[in-house]
Order: C-alpha cells, then sequence, then structure tokens
C-alpha cells in the first residue's frame, strides 16, 4: 500500500479575483458542463491535478486520522492536530504556534508513546479479563461476567437456600443481644 505524504499546504484558486471564482451550478452533472461550456475544451491536466490533490488529502487524512499540525494554518479552539505519535487539542485559535512548546495554546489528549498500564493508582489502558477467579489488580471485569455476578448474586434478605448451609463461626447480631439473648446465637454454629 502506498503511504501517502501530505500534499501541498494552499487552497486552490485562492489567489484568483473573485471575477475567476464562481459555484459550479451543475454539482449533480459532473464535469460533462465543463466540457459543454468550454466547446469540449476543459484543461483536462489541470482538472486531474486537481482531482488528484484532493483524492490524495483524502487519503492522508485516512491514514493519518490526524493531519500534520502546520505553522501556516490558523487553528481554531477544539482543533485536533498530532505531532510524531502525540494528539494535540487546540485551546485557543491561533497560527504558528508549535503544539509541544505552546502549552497556553495546546493541550495533549493521546500521547501514544506514554500510555501507561492502569493499577489501583495509575489512569491508563487496561487488559479485559472474563474469568471471576482473578485476583489481578491489573486486569477488568468484563460486562459478561460482571452480569453473571448481578444474576448469581444473593440478595442480602429473604431469598432460599438450599442444600446444605455451613456456617463456620460465632453469629453475634446486636439485635438478639438487644433482646436479651445473652451473647447472641453462640449455640448456632455447625451445620443448619
Amino acid at each position: 500500500m502506498t503511504l501517502y505524504t501530505r500534499p501541498k499546504n494552499e487552497v486552490f484558486a485562492s489567489d484568483s479575483p473573485p471575477s475567476e471564482i464562481k459555484p459550479f451550478d451543475a454539482w449533480t452533472y459532473g464535469l460533462g458542463i465543463a466540457f459543454i461550456e468550454t466547446s469540449g475544451f476543459p484543461e483536462l491536466e489541470s482538472m486531474n491535478g486537481l482531482f488528484n490533490a484532493l483524492n490524495q488529502y483524502i487519503k492522508y487524512l485516512e491514514q493519518n486520522g490526524f493531519a500534520e499540525w502546520s505553522g501556516t494554518l490558523e487553528y481554531p479552539v477544539g482543533a485536533g492536530v498530532r505531532v510524531g505519535s502525540v494528539w494535540y487539542r487546540a485551546r485557543t485559535r491561533n497560527t504558528n504556534k508549535p503544539p509541544a512548546t505552546s502549552q497556553n495554546d495546546w493541550a495533549v489528549f493521546l500521547n501514544g508513546a506514554d500510555i501507561a498500564s492502569a493499577s489501583t493508582s495509575v489512569k491508563g489502558i487496561v487488559q479485559l479479563n472474563n474469568t471471576l477467579s482473578s485476583t489481578s489488580t491489573t486486569l477488568a471485569l468484563t460486562a459478561a461476567q460482571g452480569k453473571a455476578l448481578q444474576d448469581n448474586k444473593f440478595d442480602k434478605t429473604g431469598g432460599i437456600v438450599s442444600g446444605t448451609l455451613t456456617v463456620d463461626a460465632t453469629l453475634r447480631s446486636k439485635q438478639y443481644l438487644d433482646l436479651g439473648y445473652g451473647e447472641g446465637l453462640d449455640a448456632v454454629r455447625g451445620v443448619i
């Protein structure tokens, strides 16, 4: 696949006097009208060059996602550019303010070289884990396993326990202590 470089940073016919620029009235008709209006002699090479440049720029944007920063363009607030693997967002309307050295005008919103792995103390990229048995503090639970937990959780009140319930601790309840049942349910131990 061909990798495209950024084409010329100029707007086609931007230096032409207004009398030489008019809207293309037959947009849906296409270039056929250009042949009719010029008795069949439009400048084919110029038209090919124009459309080739437009197509190259589209391909350039498709491949890069964001255009490289240019010192000759004026950027509105919120515009996005990239310099190497760092992507920036314009904080101010600016021209010829290099993003890497103009922190008042640009904010980093993605640095491909410095994306850290996430942890309990650091924001970053995290790998998904589709199990309920992991004890990792750097992997994230998938939505499927979150749903499995929700579907199989035991309600705090009510509900039915089937099978054998083994209690392996002394049950003490403030409610039972307040009612005068001594030290609580010490007697309820073992298999219920």
